[in-house]
């Protein structure tokens, strides 16, 4: 896909992909390009296709002209964009900007508006007249928009450029059933400047009210000619009540008047939950910063979305086909499949062989993806007339991630007890499933009991987990501790407590899943699920179980690499955690303290 410029500097392709996907922006080419993307991710469309066809990465940089200005480069086949961010900036060559960029100020707002002279003037401002009947009006008590939009009109509308105020809005987005928005953009301004967005009835948002980022980019461009500054000039501001098509306009105050800064069109932005966040996701942030972004602006939007989406879910049809009788089970295995069948007949080859299993549970295979239908139709009957294991095989209709699969299962269970199962988990013997009821039954404390889980070659997976606090990012994650190593070095030899267990394998009874509610389909994609069922069991006074007795072969996330690129997962996770770490941050701090207070 993309040519290395030479071959002795051993760069991967991964690498060369991470340098590319640092200043490559999305959103100037998902509009220039909108018509040839078909849905694409832009950055993968870049790499594979456009890249090749002069499609520019971003408003600064020009295929075509680095091309025509450098044939050195044009005559290696590297990418040029790529040969530029690596090579050409430290060689000096020069660069000029696309000539498609769309934006109403130039072909590049920010050149454009950084070569405007600033006046600072902020003592004028804030000694005027407009200046001191806005803060009047902004720190009252008995602020309304309706008093704000009537005193507004009253001022004077000014056409030259804001003395000390610069703004650009890159991108306005709303879903495409509308409610919740998003503007992304920058904006240079002294400090306590009058700032806000109107939509097209007037209706004001502040700045205050926007989350602030470090823009490298802008703040290079105006740090010579003004230095007072914010530092966080990139501006990402939560939008209530838009439509698509509506024009939301930046304006600012000076001691002349109001003055329009900017002004985007919102629109469209995929509803679907994953495809929303993959756009949100090609918005540049520090990791420092991505935890705060994700809790307080990312998942409001996203969280409407997931619960619109599991409300339509609730209501698709599901259908059941059972293949041989299971009498009055004890326990329900419960299977959820999502992107591949063929590890069915592996965990069958254990199953036939374990009386317990064919006697004492029903086993639930739960369709979470709906290209597999016909396919697991097919292989159902031949894995029932080879084995004669019996089983069912529930289809949701839809992809209704990893909790929603499990809590389908769970409605079509009869067992006393649930056992959520992995389809790429894999009974190393018979007789692992009793010790598991034994410990549950015996120990009233605990809610849940988890096996000891291998990796393919004998080594740790899980050996229970614990929380870990990631001070680079400020966000509590999920640890798997002792991961990797040989079994014999788990210190833990005998069932013991764990703040956490994973869902890949887990047994609870009937009784305290309905008391927790079953798994919260509340995040996305997946991870954390496990251990927030596992905090939800806490919270009602009922531990966690680690049995290392027992072993079962996990292959681990057979399934989750179809969901996205590496960044995108990468990215998932964090989001994920911040959900997690806004509902549980009390009890996994108190854990992380006094583990045995917690219990």
């Amino acid at each position: 896909m993309l040519k290395i410029f030479e071959k002795s500097n051993k760069l991967t392709e991964e690498k060369i992909r991470s340098i590319i996907a640092k200043d490559f922006d999305a959103g100037f080419y998902r509009q220039e390009y909108e018509l040839v993307l078909n849905g694409q991710d832009p950055l993968e469309h870049f790499l594979k296709v456009g890249s090749n066809e002069g499609f520019d990465p971003c408003g600064w940089f020009s295929i075509d002209d680095y091309l025509l200005d450098f044939p050195d480069v044009s005559e290696t086949g590297v990418n040029p964009f790529f040969h530029y961010l690596y090579y050409g900036r430290k060689e000096g060559r020069d660069i000029k900007p696309s000539k498609r960029n769309k934006a109403t100020l130039s072909d590049n707002p920010l050149v454009d508006l950084a070569s405007h002279t600033i006046d600072d003037d902020a003592d004028t401002f804030y000694h005027s007249l407009y200046y001191k009947e806005a803060r009047n009006l902004l720190d009252n008590e008995s602020f309304t928009v309706e008093r704000w939009k009537k005193w507004i009109k009253k001022v004077k509308q000014e056409s030259a450029p804001h003395p000390n105020v610069k703004a650009y809005i890159e991108s306005a987005v709303v879903s495409e059933r509308g409610s919740s928005g998003l503007l992304v953009g920058w904006v240079v301004s002294s400090p306590d400047s009058i700032v806000w967005i109107e939509d097209e009835e007037g209706t004001p948002t502040f700045l205050t009210q926007a989350h602030r980022i470090f823009r490298e980019d802008v703040y290079k461009a105006f740090l010579t000619s003004f230095d007072k500054a914010e530092i966080n000039s990139g501006c990402l501001v939560p939008v209530k009540n838009i439509s698509p098509k509506e024009t939301l306009t930046i304006y600012a105050l000076s001691s002349k008047g109001v003055h329009r800064l900017s002004s985007a069109e919102a629109g469209y932005l995929d509803s679907q939950p994953a495809e929303m966040a993959k756009w949100l996701f090609t918005i540049e942030s520090k990791p420092s910063d991505q935890v705060d972004i994700f809790r307080h602006i990312f998942w409001p939007m996203l969280s409407e979305q997931i619960a619109r989406n599991n409300r339509v879910i609730a209501r698709m049809p599901v259908s059941v086909e059972q293949y041989g009788e299971v009498q009055d089970p004890l326990i329900s295995i419960i299977i959820p499949l999502y992107g591949r069948i063929d590890f069915i007949e592996g965990q069958m080859v254990s199953f036939v062989s374990d009386e317990f299993i064919k006697s004492q549970t029903e086993i639930i295979y739960v369709v979470d993806d709906p290209t597999l239908v016909e396919k697991l139709r097919t292989l159902a009957k031949e894995i029932y007339d080879l084995y004669k294991v019996s089983f069912k095989v529930v289809f949701g209709g839809v992809n209704r991630g990893f909790s929603g699969a499990n809590n389908l299962g769970a409605e079509h269970a009869s067992g006393a007890y649930l056992l959520f199962m992995n389809s790429d988990v894999f009974p190393k013997s018979a007789g692992w499933l009793e010790p598991m009821l034994e410990a549950l039954k015996t120990n009233p404390e605990l809610g849940v009991i988890a096996p000891r889980l291998l990796f393919a070659d004998g080594s740790i997976q899980h050996a229970g987990m614990v929380f870990q606090y990631r001070s680079d990012i400020g966000i509590w994650i999920n640890h798997h501790p002792h991961m990797g190593l040989d079994p014999i070095l788990d210190p833990h030899q005998a069932l013991t407590k764990m703040p956490a267990v994973t869902g890949a394998c887990m047994l609870i009874s009937r009784e305290d899943f309905d008391a927790v509610e079953g798994w919260d389909t509340g995040y996305l994609i997946g991870d954390f699920e496990d251990s927030d069922l596992c905090l939800k069991l806490l919270e009602k006074g009922k531990g966690c179980g680690y049995l290392p007795s027992v072993e079962l072969t996990h292959l681990e996330r057979q399934s989750f690499g179809l969901t996205g690129t590496p960044d995108f997962r990468t990215k998932v996770v964090i989001l994920n955690a911040s959900r997690h770490m806004t509902r549980w941050s009390d009890l996994i701090e108190k854990l992380a303290a006094k583990p045995e207070a917690a219990y």
